[in-house]
């Protein structure tokens, strides 16, 4: 997905900007290390727990009992093959959401660095001390303005069309991972109702299941509203910029901008199905 987006457009140095906003990527990349250490440890434990063996173990996997009824000789081994097959499956499971967050964390930090810009379009130091009358008469300042402008208008295209490539990607892997999600809570729900001896056995595979799947569903509904949010306010920072200090021919070229960052950028795979806050509603009615 990454490499869908950036193929778009070249991706600025993290240090581009300033210090401040790259104290701020410093920050939110620690807090995503963070958690990515935390949900594999967690993940690990989990995958651990499942491959201990627990007395209703027939009873709840159908590989366990199979093996045993058809290769009763070799059932033991069988067994412990497949128990092993849940660290790798966990594993793998939880770190494809990860590769996604990585993603989304680099769009977001794009969107970081360009904020920057923009907001410096009319912040000019040389030209901080002239009246907005004498700086529509500067031929330089103007000039300057105008390049500025042309590079965000540019920017912007660019990181609107790494946005649709990353959504046109993922288009055909979100409504798979959403319907398997949502089956394996419903089945596990049931499971536990319609089970009539003691699961106290199986309740700390299921708290540990149940922490990973949540942890993970809210971190990556939370990263993809903050796309939606973050280019949200690329909008509301041209309230800042000094409109009355700009000539015909800028102030033309600033409204095209304006107009491209109308909408805000987001992860949205169908008509109906955007990756924010309410997607996750949904999904909560859903279960």
């Amino acid at each position: 997905m990454t490499e869908s987006a950036l193929r778009n457009f070249k991706p600025w140095a993290l240090d581009s900007a300033g210090r401040e906003v790259t104290k701020k990527i410093e920050i939110q990349s620690v807090y995503t290390s963070i958690y990515i250490v935390f949900n594999l440890i967690v993940t690990f434990a989990g995958a651990i727990l499942y491959v201990i063996p627990v007395e209703n173990d027939k009873e709840i996997f159908f590989a366990c009992y199979l093996f045993q009824r058809l290769f009763p000789n070799y059932g033991f081994v069988l067994n412990w093959l497949y128990r092993l097959t849940f660290i790798a499956l966990g594993l793998a499971g939880v770190t494809t959401f990860h590769a996604f967050i990585y993603g989304v964390q680099h769009m977001k930090f794009q969107l970081f660095l360009f904020w920057e810009y923009e907001k410096n379009i009319t912040d000019i130091e040389e030209y901080n001390n002239i009246g907005d009358v004498d700086l529509l008469k500067n031929t330089d300042f103007q000039s300057e303005v105008a390049n500025r402008i042309k590079f965000c208008v540019k920017r912007q295209i660019e990181m609107l069309h790494g946005v649709r490539s990353a959504t046109q990607f993922l288009q055909k892997w979100i409504p798979p991972f959403l319907i398997s999600g949502v089956l394996l809570f419903v089945s596990a729900i049931f499971f536990c109702v319609s089970y009539d001896k003691d699961l106290r056995d199986i309740y700390p595979r299921l708290a540990v299941t149940a922490t990973v799947a949540t942890v993970t569903f809210c971190i990556v509904i939370y990263l993809c509203q903050s796309i939606e949010t973050e280019s949200d306010v690329i909008l509301q920072l041209n309230t800042q910029i000094k409109w009355c200090s700009l000539n015909k021919s800028n102030l033309k070229i600033l409204t095209i901008m304006t107009i491209v960052a109308k909408n805000p950028h987001s992860l949205k795979f169908t008509q109906n199905i955007v990756a924010n806050y309410e997607l996750g509603v949904k999904f909560i009615k859903v279960i």
